[in-house]
């Protein structure tokens, strides 16, 4: 079902009201490229993308004071 697939993905990043508004929506105003699904799926892509840059932020940090410590 692609408007539980958006639900899923929303909650996953922490979108939690936007998954909500996602849900009280019909399926077909939520099928294949429809203007509000492209919204929806751009506002996910870009909350996702953002958590994908602070994790590996994180990580590069805990790479470079491994190699630190090793030094």
């Amino acid at each position: 079902d692609p408007k539980e697939a958006l639900v899923i993905r929303a909650n996953a990043v922490g979108l939690n009201e936007l998954a909500s508004e996602i849900d009280s929506r019909l399926a077909w105003q939520l099928a294949e490229g429809t203007s509000l699904r492209l919204k929806y799926e751009s506002l996910i892509r870009k909350a996702e993308s953002d958590k994908t840059l602070n994790e590996s932020r994180y990580f590069n940090n805990d790479v470079k004071d491994a190699f630190r410590r090793l030094l």
